[in-house]
């Protein structure tokens, strides 16, 4: 069968054995490169998350105060909101300074895809009201995800206070 074929491909005018072995090699040669270069792609994006922080010298870092003001108004109307202290308004000032928290953190450049994990990249010998942030937001999570989960309006105000002094203490508010 495979000299039937070889015959039919020697009458054709200009073909011979010899170029049409070329051409066979050439297309297996090109899609060894296309695998090749599927693998160098793999291999670069599975290595991407191993790679250091790329900081460039003499370049300024982002100042911890590039948005205060706006962390602060949000932070103004946060305490607004817990102080009519009824339960509906409570739950919601904790929610929203819980993601004010967020926000300030992300802008920092924390990374992180939840609160949780930014706080994780923290040191408490570095943030002293670290601890009182991290019992804060697993009772943000509770009135979150637990239903029927309560928060009394002076429990409220501490875990507000605790996100206040926090964000003092990163110099946000």
């Amino acid at each position: 069968m495979i000299e039937q074929f070889l015959d039919f491909l020697e009458s054709i005018p200009g073909y011979s054995v010899l170029h049409v072995v070329w051409v066979m090699l050439k297309v297996v040669l090109i899609i060894l490169d296309i695998a090749l270069v599927g693998v160098l792609i793999f291999a670069f994006i599975q290595g991407w998350k191993y790679r250091p922080p790329l900081e460039i010298a003499g370049r300024p870092k982002p100042s911890r105060t590039l948005r205060r003001k706006e962390f602060q108004d949000r932070w103004q109307a946060i305490m607004r909101k817990s102080s009519s202290a009824s339960p509906d308004s409570m739950r919601m000032a904790v929610i929203e300074a819980d993601s004010l928290v967020n926000d300030v953190l992300k802008q920092f450049g924390m990374p992180g895809e939840h609160l949780a994990d930014r706080l994780a990249n923290l040191s408490p010998d570095e943030y002293k009201t670290l601890d009182a942030v991290w019992k804060a937001h697993r009772i943000r999570n509770d009135l979150v995800h637990t239903p029927g989960f309560f928060v009394g309006p002076e429990e409220a105000l501490k875990l507000l206070k605790d996100y206040e002094l926090f964000l003092k203490e990163l110099e946000a508010v």
